[in-house]
């Protein structure tokens, strides 16, 4: 839509950012742009300078030179008027020109003629090809064909959605997993420190071998009949001794069936090697009432 940007004044008078030019007074030049945009464009005191909105059917030409950043889509979604980019900031939007914001995502430094990347919040919508370092924070729809390398402890990305992938992942750590169940048929009284066995054969085993390096992250332990009379303390062994003396679960009488305790991740009295062995054992006192119940035990590692 032409619009028409006239210089009252009788002398020359300089366009604002994100226009460009000089009009000379008396005169007028014709964007194409709409009279909303021109205003927004110009600020809230335009000063000498009149706006006329244009029929359509203005048939040109049109003084495009005028237009400078104003003619690079600084529309918002519902086609309100151009924003002004502060210096040092680059504009950004998505490919229909909308949604464009001054936020400095990119930064310009006039010193050393460098543009650096800052931290994105907010919707990456599209492809994106190559390598991204740092943190993505929001919703990224498109194909990444490129590395994610990120120094955070943390994590590298942080969304809501799900992660589809053709490849494989790797990574450095994070992996889980349970070992067991150990079991034990009608838990008695007066166990100290008794072994929990790995099937029901004559001979069984009571440990399984760490398949990676992690530490302890969990104790879960499952029961026919709840806990009564007295605690039981479950303990974790690495290749065949007590793995550390907090790496217990103590289940109350008047527990649940399903009990869990947790440990926090890499702790330095908790860990285990590939090739480790893991096992569990059982004490109960005298007062242990729940002699009739049969329990079940996984030991989760976190490399």
């Amino acid at each position: 839509m032409p619009t028409l940007i006239r210089n009252n004044s009788v002398e020359a008078q300089a366009l604002p950012y994100p226009f460009r030019g000089v009009i000379p007074g008396g005169h007028g030049v014709v964007v194409n742009l709409t009279s909303a945009q021109v205003l927004t464009a110009l600020g809230a005191n335009p000063g000498n300078f009149q706006v006329q909105q244009l029929d359509a059917a203005y048939p040109g030409p049109f003084d495009s030179s005028y237009e400078g950043d104003a003619a690079l889509g600084l529309a918002g979604a519902t086609g309100a008027a151009g924003v002004a980019i502060p210096a040092g900031r680059v504009p950004y939007g998505n490919a229909g020109g909308t949604g464009v914001t001054s936020e400095a995502a990119l930064a310009y430094n006039d010193a050393t003629n460098t543009l650096t990347a800052g931290t994105v919040v907010g919707n990456l919508t599209g492809n994106v090809t190559g390598d991204v370092t740092g943190n993505l924070t929001g919703n990224s729809a498109g194909t990444h064909t490129g590395s994610v390398t990120g120094a955070g402890a943390t994590s590298v990305a942080t969304g809501t959605g799900g992660v589809t992938t053709t490849g494989d992942l790797d990574a450095a750590g994070g992996f889980r997993k349970t070992y067991g169940p150990f079991l034990q048929d009608n838990v008695a009284a007066s166990q100290a420190a008794v072994r929990l066995a790995l099937g029901a054969t004559g001979n069984p085993q009571v440990d399984l071998v760490a398949s990676r390096a992690g530490s302890l992250v969990a104790i879960t332990a499952s029961f026919t009949v709840a806990p009564a009379g007295s605690a039981l303390i479950v303990s974790v062994f690495k290749n065949g001794s007590l793995l550390h003396a907090t790496a217990i679960l103590t289940v109350a009488p008047g527990a649940p069936l399903g009990y869990v305790q947790l440990f926090a991740k890499d702790n330095v009295n908790l860990l285990f090697v590939a090739g480790d062995r893991v096992g569990v054992a059982v004490t109960t006192d005298g007062s242990w009432t729940a002699t009739t119940s049969d329990i079940a035990i996984g030991v989760e590692l976190e490399g």
